[in-house]
């Protein structure tokens, strides 16, 4: 055996064989990670599927289709889900961010302020969501800034809940057929908005969330189902800079029963 040859063997034996089955077992566990990925993936997938994970049967709603953010509302009544929210945008005085008895600061430490304790604001909101519709509330995010309306200066606060409803949403029977159904109610009836002062903007809101509640039970009595999907309260500044004007909407989630059909 050549010189030649004895070294092409030992560089196969030592370096290019040991490289070939290196790359194998890589590619291998490649195949393999990516297989069980997909599979987390597909598992993820499927814990939202809906009323009761699944569990009812609604006939004219999937995840895919019309009424999506209803449907997965109704699921995981006990827990937080993204289709089911409050959204809050309104404007605050500096004293809404102040202790009881603290000074007011200085306008130019407005924002500094408004950073440190927006949390803490959020949080407050979601007492009051406790005390009426929500049997539970977490704050999703949470931001205010300075804002100078005339010669107010003012908090511009924006926040979003995720929250569980209180009382149940009725008697569903599981063996039962439904078809799904949305209700957006305008709280402030007739008008777009209503017109109130800076000083009533908190005690506005709790009274909404009293009216949320008391509707969605009478709904339950009259049709059994109930389930609160979206809350959305916005407001703007009017002409006079001493009130804003307020909107209200929320979206109602129902099932009504489908009759079976006789042989």
């Amino acid at each position: 055996m050549t010189g030649k040859r004895i070294i092409i063997i030992i560089l196969f034996v030592f370096i290019i064989l040991p490289a070939i089955i290196t790359t194998g077992l890589q590619l291998t566990g490649a195949i393999l990670m990516g297989s069980m990925v997909h599979q987390y993936m597909n598992i993820a997938a499927q814990v939202d599927k809906g009323p009761s994970n699944g569990l009812i049967n609604v006939i004219n709603a999937r995840n895919d289709r019309g009424y999506k953010h209803s449907y997965t509302a109704l699921n995981n009544l006990d827990g937080f889900t993204k289709s089911r929210i409050v959204k809050l945008h309104y404007y605050a005085r500096i004293g809404e961010f102040l202790a009881p008895g603290e000074a007011t600061p200085k306008p130019e430490d407005y924002n500094i302020l408004a950073l440190g304790r927006v949390l803490d604001v959020a949080n407050k909101e979601c007492e009051y969501m406790k005390k009426t519709f929500a049997n539970k509330c977490k704050v999703d995010r949470a931001s205010a800034k300075l804002i100078k309306i005339g010669s107010t200066n003012l908090l511009q606060v924006s926040a979003r809940f995720f929250f569980s409803q209180k009382d149940g949403i009725g008697k569903i029977n599981l063996g039962q057929a439904y078809t799904i159904s949305e209700l957006p109610v305008n709280l402030n009836g007739k008008k777009h908005y209503k017109e109130l002062s800076l000083k009533s903007s908190e005690s506005a809101r709790q009274k909404y969330y009293k009216t949320i509640h008391s509707k969605c039970e009478r709904m339950k009595r009259l049709n059994s189902i109930c389930a609160i999907a979206s809350v959305n309260i916005r407001s703007r500044m009017g002409k006079n800079h001493s009130k804003m004007k307020m909107s209200a909407a929320v979206v109602y989630s129902t099932l009504t029963k489908v009759k079976s059909k006789s042989k």
